[in-house]
């Protein structure tokens, strides 16, 4: 019997735009809402608002004041939910990752926590470091420096966390491991 392997390549239609108002410009970026609903329990679960005109906001007003989020970031997050090559660097992980948790995308978060801990050392302490605020998801940082705790007492900048930060990462060193001679001195 001779068979044929035949394959769809329709691509689906961008249907709706993200919108984000950086430097007092809104930019629209188009997006595939179907592929949306597959990937986010957000979109899944009905909570995200529709305008006329099939307009959503990136994020929230109040939310958005708090971030400045680069094209490239956004971009590559609607990019990996589109099912296009998406790219992951220094300079756009935090705020994928922090897309990816917004929009409950646990593919995409999983993948931006792999990248933050195999580059551990060049993005944990600075972004702790810079992100100090309340309203910063620090949670995968604390516990990215809390994992490698030895490494960074050597580093001057870990005292320049604030004492509920470095409680909070000493906390759960402490709950997996002895404090050791390097941690201690630290502390002293």
């Amino acid at each position: 019997m001779n068979q044929k392997p035949i394959r769809n390549h329709d691509d689906a239609m961008d249907s709706h735009y993200f919108t984000y108002n950086k430097n007092g410009e809104n930019k629209k970026y188009p997006i595939k809402i179907d592929f949306f609903r597959i990937s986010s329990k957000k979109f899944a679960q009905n909570q995200v608002k529709i305008k006329p005109n099939n307009i959503i906001n990136l994020l929230e007003e109040e939310t958005a004041e708090n971030f400045d989020l680069s094209d490239d970031s956004i971009q590559n997050f609607i990019n990996y939910v589109d099912r296009q090559d998406a790219f992951l660097s220094n300079n756009n992980v935090i705020e994928i990752n922090y897309l990816a948790k917004y929009y409950e995308i646990n593919s995409l978060i999983q993948k931006t926590e792999e990248y933050i801990q195999e580059h551990h050392q060049e993005l944990a302490l600075p972004l702790l470091l810079i992100n100090q605020k309340e309203s910063f998801d620090r949670s995968s940082y604390e516990k990215v420096i809390s994992n490698n705790l030895e490494e960074y007492v050597e580093n001057e900048s870990l005292s320049e966390i604030s004492i509920s930060i470095l409680y909070r990462i000493l906390f759960e060193y402490h709950s997996s491991k002895e404090m050791n001679n390097k941690i201690l001195d630290f502390l002293f």
